[in-house]
């Protein structure tokens, strides 16, 4: 069993190195005058799955997310990840605009079906005799 004083140099350490990531991505934000929102969170031994693939390095939102236990990965991580978000923003208009017509089509095409639909009930209604 780990001693109550080899536990504490363990959590100082991964939070001196966790200082160490969020120094960086000051240093980054500073450096273009952009994302002054982003976080970064370190989750070592947490692995996460992309499209069936192991990444060690995830942007969600304003969040960099770093899983490895290594302070210099993780710092090129940090880079990776922060120029990730500064390519989504630049994307994120013509995300919108796809998205948006995306839905117009899916409203158009759901008209379309309706009337279609309408159409072919007249088509399969029986005459009412009397």
């Amino acid at each position: 069993m780990a001693s109550q004083a080899a536990i504490q140099r363990k959590n100082q350490t991964a939070a001196n190195d966790h200082t160490k990531l969020e120094y960086e991505l000051a240093r980054l934000k500073r450096k273009v005058g952009l994302g002054f929102d982003v976080k970064v969170a370190r989750h070592p031994g947490e692995t996460k799955i992309v499209k069936g693939r192991e990444v060690e390095e995830l942007v969600e939102g304003n969040t960099i997310h770093i899983d490895t236990d290594d302070l210099n990965r993780a710092l090129e991580l940090v880079r990776h990840g922060f120029a990730e978000w500064l390519l989504n923003q630049h994307s994120k208009p013509n995300r919108l605009m796809i998205n948006r017509l995306l839905e117009v089509i899916e409203e158009l095409w759901y008209e379309r079906k309706e009337e279609a639909a309408d159409a072919l009930t007249k088509l399969l209604q029986e005459p009412v005799r009397g």
